[in-house]
């Protein structure tokens, strides 16, 4: 019971960061990760790149350099849950039999 209180206590990005070395995710990955997530966090705390991507029309968007970064960091992070959920040989069993998609 004081295990489920412990994790109910954290943050999803701290049982995150917690879980990953236990399941082996190697190092690079899980920089890669939350590398990915602070970029994507600094880039909506900036209020003119909130604004820009918020008016910016769907025709435009293939040229925009806020829209394109925000598009590679997106990329980053979608490959480090492939390798983290997938690829991983203790993860990705459970998530393919668990996962729900």
């Amino acid at each position: 019971m004081n295990h489920i209180r412990e994790f109910v206590r954290q943050s999803p990005l701290e049982i995150v960061a917690r879980c990953l070395p236990l399941y082996s995710v190697p190092d690079a990955t899980q920089k890669d990760l939350f590398a990915a997530y602070s970029q994507f966090l600094e880039l909506l705390d900036d209020e003119k790149s909130r604004e820009h991507l918020d008016s910016l029309r769907a025709e435009n968007s293939r040229t925009d350099s806020t829209f394109n970064k925000v598009k590679e960091i997106s990329s980053v992070f979608e490959r480090c849950l492939d390798k983290i959920f997938f690829d991983n040989p203790k993860l990705g069993p459970l998530t393919r039999k668990y996962g729900v998609f």
